[in-house]
């Protein structure tokens, strides 16, 4: 089974409004585990959030939870996948040299 789920929110506590109407990472994974998935993609998540912030928060939750699925990610228009650790570097450095371009603009 595949399921895709938005994951808005890295925590809980990043909802500052409250609305209660976005998932966070790690109630998606436990989401994701009880339903036994074999495959997991996240969608919609907050912009506010790097690629780098979210690798992280991402694998520390796989590591914490431990689900039985694949988890991958929609992040712009690239699916980054957990089991593939180096399209994610490769995407971040691009990210990171296009900061430093702009703030040399800037």
């Amino acid at each position: 089974m595949f399921l895709c789920h938005e994951c808005t929110y890295i925590n809980e506590e990043d909802d500052e409004r409250g609305f209660k109407q976005h998932s966070f990472l790690k109630e998606v994974i436990e989401t994701a585990k009880n339903a036994n998935v074999s495959n997991l993609l996240l969608m919609h998540t907050s912009l506010r959030y790097t690629l780098e912030d979210l690798q992280k928060a991402i694998l520390n939750a796989i590591n914490e939870i431990k689900p039985a699925c694949r988890v991958l990610l929609l992040y712009g228009d690239n699916f980054f996948d957990t089991d593939n650790l180096q399209a994610w570097r490769k995407k971040m450095n691009k990210e990171k040299n296009k900061r430093e371009i702009e703030l040399k603009k800037g």
